[in-house]
């Protein structure tokens, strides 16, 4: 039924095989010109979620198409949130429908794929800079630090941070001297460069920045 929905779009995708039971998927998805997994919860060896689960512990990172004879909404969103691209009920679906799911789920795993690999950049930067790095919110409140800027702060670890503003760390006015810098930035838009800043801590010490 697949092959003959997708008999219109075989400039776009090529079936590279199908397999009636979960346990003969490994070998299967062991070729390199597979783009895209379209599973069937139904299948004689597996069925409903576990099935996916067991899709997803043979190790492959693939997009997956759910193809359901179930219409449960609560089960869609419970595939979603796991990690397939989208359910498909049988028989809501045509040729073009199917075809364009397929494009988009392909599309949105490569772009996941692309945002995952920048994450772990960044994060990989945060952790090993030397330099002092901080995030804050609307409210001035710290959101999350780098090891460099806890180690300057004299915290255990940069989660502790989270929630904490200047004043924390520095005088009330060096605090509130950091804030108005920081509305300055954010009203123009403007990075403010080339300054150097000697601050008290409340503890009475000093802290350069």
């Amino acid at each position: 039924m697949i092959v003959e929905m997708l008999g219109d779009y075989t400039d776009q995708f090529r079936i590279e095989g199908h397999v009636a039971r979960l346990a003969e998927a490994e070998k299967a998805l062991e070729s390199t010109g597979v783009d895209l997994v379209l599973l069937d919860l139904s299948l004689p060896d597996s069925e409903g979620f576990d099935t996916f689960q067991r899709l997803l512990a043979l190790g492959r990172s693939l997009p997956v198409l759910v193809l359901s004879g179930v219409d449960d909404e609560s089960l869609a969103l419970r595939m979603v949130h796991a990690g397939a691209q989208d359910y498909l009920v049988k028989g809501q679906f045509d040729g073009p429908l199917l075809a364009r799911a397929m494009r988009y789920a392909i599309e949105r795993s490569s772009a996941e794929r692309e945002l995952a690999e920048e994450k772990s950049l960044v994060k990989a930067l945060m952790e090993t800079l030397p330099d002092r790095i901080f995030f804050k919110d609307a409210k001035s409140r710290f959101i999350r630090i780098n090891p460099s800027q806890a180690r300057f702060f004299k915290l255990d670890k940069p989660e502790d941070v989270v929630g904490k503003r200047d004043s924390d760390f520095f005088s009330a006015s060096d605090a509130d001297g950091m804030i108005a810098d920081e509305k300055e930035i954010l009203k123009t838009g403007e990075p403010i460069m080339s300054k150097e800043e000697r601050k008290v801590s409340p503890d009475g010490g000093w802290r350069g920045r």
